[in-house]
């Protein structure tokens, strides 16, 4: 069974190639490089799915470098959007669990795609917090034995912001379970769509300090 971040990155790569062919830049028949790049996927119990999805497509030779840089970070903006929608529509539809579990699917194609860029394992949940610890104090990629706590005494303000909406995105689901909301689900789904917007745009504006820095 493929985890969350794989079926993530398979949905962003395969946004990359759907959009390739709606760009008619592809001479192959439509759906042939999907079909490619399904019979590779997914990499059995990787840490960098994302990684490793961007080197399937790069592998079926359809990009350069550069292209292949910007198609990925237009398919992971696409995606967010479409987990955002797709979280409206639970929520209309009062799936307040379906709704939370998306937007969280959101920050992670945003900050799961970050943490690739950087190299850093972005596989499941605690990478993804060690990524935000990362990006919070501009420091290297926490090891597993690492107290996150300890290691954001030294973040930056915006940094706590990042850590502190991640924290209430991943935690959502969890809280709808266990019926903090109440039956009526009233503030649900503003906290929920609050904290998935916050965590994704101070996980970029970290992430493009970092980048400037190294």
């Amino acid at each position: 069974m493929k985890s969350a971040m794989e079926k993530i990155a398979e949905e962003i790569a395969l946004s990359v190639l759907r959009n390739l062919g709606i760009s008619q830049r592809l001479t192959v028949p439509p759906g042939t490089l999907e079909r490619d790049f399904c019979d590779r996927w997914p990499s059995d119990g990787s840490r960098y799915p994302i990684n490793d999805a961007i080197d399937i497509v790069a592998s079926l030779g359809v990009l350069n470098a550069v292209e292949q840089s910007a198609a990925w970070r237009a398919a992971v903006d696409e995606n967010i959007t479409n987990f955002f929608e797709a979280a409206q529509e639970r929520f209309d539809a009062g799936d307040y669990l379906q709704g939370t579990e998306t937007l969280a699917d959101a920050v992670g194609a945003s900050l799961g795609y970050i943490a690739a860029t950087f190299g850093w394992p972005h596989a499941a949940a605690d990478d993804l917090y060690r990524a935000a610890a990362a990006l919070a104090t501009g420091g290297p990629f926490p090891s597993d034995d690492e107290n996150l706590y300890v290691l954001l005494d030294d973040a930056s303000d915006e940094g706590l912001d990042l850590c502190g909406a991640l924290g209430a995105v991943m935690g959502r689901p969890e809280a709808v379970k266990c019926g903090l909301y109440g039956e009526e689900q009233t503030g649900v789904r503003e906290d929920a769509q609050r904290f998935a917007t916050m965590t994704i745009a101070k996980a970029k504006s970290l992430a493009g300090e970092k980048a400037v820095a190294s």
